[in-house]
């Protein structure tokens, strides 16, 4: 198994926001949304997803218009799927 989350971008928004709610400067909020997003996303959801019986064997973050076809056949041949 495969794990894609697309749209990963829509939680970037939501730890943007946390980060000025947190009192960080928007600049500095910028640079640490992308980070901020997968650090969250990891401890609130793929934790438990890579605990179950049959965990995936890798997960992506598809990102805003990023190519799905492309990065479905990179995944294809990285996981030998």
């Amino acid at each position: 198994m495969l794990a894609i989350f697309t749209k990963f971008d829509a939680l970037e928004d939501v730890a943007y926001g946390k980060l000025k709610n947190e009192g960080v400067v928007h600049n500095d909020a910028v640079k640490q949304t992308a980070d901020r997003a997968v650090a969250d996303f990891e401890r609130d959801y793929l934790s438990a997803l890579y605990k179950v019986k049959y965990p995936p064997k890798g997960h992506v973050y598809l990102r805003g218009n990023e190519n799905l076809s492309l990065s479905m056949s990179v995944l294809m041949v990285e996981f030998q799927i």
